[in-house]
C-alpha cells in the first residue's frame, strides 16, 4: 500500500472517520443502474448506496468473479430508503478506504430490496432476503455461495471492514493492510498504544511500522525529543514485541 493510503488509514484510526475521497483511477463506465454490469457513475448514485461503482447484473458479476477470483460483495439496500439507510450510504459506503477496498478487492453488486418485480425481486427471493429490511451486505463466491454467514445490523464502518477481511480470508485472497487497519477498530479494546523516543522519527515510523500487528504510526515531538506513536493490535502483537 502506498504511504498516502497508509496515512489515510492512520488518520481514520486516530482521528475519526474520513469524509473525503482520495484521487484514484476511474473505471470506464459501461452502463448505468439498469441491467448491464457496467459501473454506476458515482455522481448518479442514490445517497443510500454511497460512492461505490455498483454492478447491477448478478450473473455478469458471477462471471467476472470466476475470471478475476475476487469474491462478490452484494448489497441489498432500500432505495429510496429511511434515514438509517441514507446514513449508511453517506458514512460507511462513502468512506474512502471502504470504497477503495470494495472496488479493488470485490465484484460489487447492488440489489434494491424494495422492488416487487424484475431482477431485484427475483434475487431477493433466490437468496431469502426480506423486503424493506434496511441494508444487508453479503459476501459470496462465484457460485453464489456465502463465504461467511449472513449477518444483519452490521451498520458501522469498522464492522463492515471486519466482515470484508473475514470474507477475503475465507476466499483465500490477500487482505490489504489499510483494510485491516479500519477493521481492527471494530474492537477498540484490542488496540494498544505506545510512544517511543527515536533518534529520527521517520526511521521510527519505518521500522516500527514494519512489525506485524502494528496498524498505525505517527511521528511527532514529546518533551523536546522526536517520538513515534505506535498503535498496535494486541491480539497478534504485544508491547514486548514492539519494543
Amino acid at each position: 500500500m502506498s504511504r498516502s493510503l497508509f496515512l489515510l488509514a492512520a488518520a481514520s484510526l486516530l482521528g475519526g472517520l474520513l469524509t473525503t475521497t482520495p484521487a484514484r483511477a476511474q473505471s470506464t463506465t459501461k452502463g448505468g443502474m439498469g441491467t448491464t454490469y457496467g459501473f454506476q457513475p458515482k455522481s448518479r448514485n442514490p445517497v443510500e448506496v454511497g460512492l461505490v461503482r455498483w454492478g447491477r447484473d448478478f450473473e455478469a458479476a458471477q462471471r467476472a468473479s470466476q475470471s478475476s477470483g475476487k469474491p462478490l460483495l452484494v448489497l441489498f439496500q432500500e432505495v429510496p430508503g429511511c434515514e438509517g439507510c441514507q446514513k449508511f450510504g453517506r458514512e460507511v459506503l462513502s468512506h474512502p478506504l471502504i470504497v477503495e477496498a470494495i472496488e479493488d478487492e470485490f465484484e460489487p453488486v447492488l440489489v434494491f430490496n424494495n422492488r416487487s418485480t424484475g431482477s431485484d425481486a427475483a434475487l431477493m427471493k433466490r437468496f431469502g432476503e426480506r423486503a424493506w429490511n434496511y441494508q444487508v451486505v453479503r459476501f459470496m463466491d462465484a457460485s453464489a455461495n456465502d463465504l461467511i454467514p449472513r449477518q444483519e445490523q452490521v451498520w458501522t464502518t469498522p464492522r463492515v471492514a471486519a466482515r470484508m477481511v473475514a470474507a477475503l480470508t475465507a476466499a483465500e485472497r490477500p487482505v490489504p493492510k489499510y483494510l485491516e487497519t479500519v477493521a481492527v477498530t471494530a474492537d477498540p479494546k484490542s488496540l494498544g498504544r505506545a510512544a517511543f523516543a527515536m533518534s529520527c522519527f521517520w526511521t521510527g515510523e519505518y521500522e516500527l511500522g514494519a512489525i506485524p500487528g502494528v496498524v498505525a504510526t505517527e511521528a511527532g515531538w514529546g518533551e523536546g525529543r522526536e517520538v513515534t506513536l505506535v498503535v498496535f493490535d494486541q491480539k497478534p502483537t504485544n508491547l514486548a514485541k514492539v519494543t
